[in-house]
């Protein structure tokens, strides 16, 4: 059992914090020099993951991570998890944020997403879905397929240059000559074409 740790950065600590409380592994895309690299093994991540969190903090200077948290709540509820903390460190949000984030919260309830407005019952919830899962190996046969199957396109990828596509960012692909970004379509479009091809 692994979570995938997004949300709020910029300086916060609640992830070292629910670090401290997990019986399950994590993965935490936080890293002091932002690259594509790291953008790809960020998104492979949140693939391979049994769970995603997203903990929205007053430190919060984007909004991405909400972005995040609402698709995901729509593609894969089951293994979404909201965490919104009033305080952090010495931010708070104010009356009107956190009434927008308890109406945020309440949307993705609705949408099967376990939320939580503390660290440690979010933290006692993800340990029992670990309990609950103990035995089965599904998580893992589950990540030995994605795994494969990333390592087939990115053999086919390089096998067709026509393509441009760099396989180790075969998610946000870019240009190999190029260092620039191509389209989610095009990208779908080489995953749909290497599908064909199998």
């Amino acid at each position: 059992m692994k979570v995938f740790l997004g949300g709020t950065c910029n300086g916060s600590d609640w992830r070292n914090r629910i670090a401290t409380m997990l019986d399950i592994e994590y993965f935490n895309p936080v890293v002091e020099d932002w690259t594509p690299e790291c953008m790809a093994e960020e998104l492979r991540q949140r693939e391979l993951c049994d769970l995603c969190l997203y903990v929205i903090t007053p430190k919060m200077t984007g909004v991405y991570s909400v972005a995040e948290v609402v698709d995901d709540s729509n593609k894969r509820p089951s293994k979404t998890v909201f965490v919104s903390l009033r305080d952090d460190g010495d931010k708070r949000f104010s009356e009107g944020q956190w009434k927008s984030l308890g109406a945020l919260a309440k949307m993705l309830e609705r949408n099967g997403v376990a939320v939580f407005s503390d660290l440690k019952s979010c933290a006692v919830h993800m340990n029992s879905t670990q309990s609950k899962n103990s035995g089965v190996v599904v998580g893992a046969s589950r990540e030995s397929l994605v795994e494969q199957q990333y390592k087939e396109f990115s053999n086919w990828c390089r096998e067709n240059p026509q393509l441009e596509l760099d396989p180790r960012l075969h998610t946000h692909s870019g240009s190999i000559n190029h260092g620039g970004y191509i389209s989610h379509r095009r990208t779908s479009t080489a995953f749909k074409a290497w599908q064909a091809s199998r």
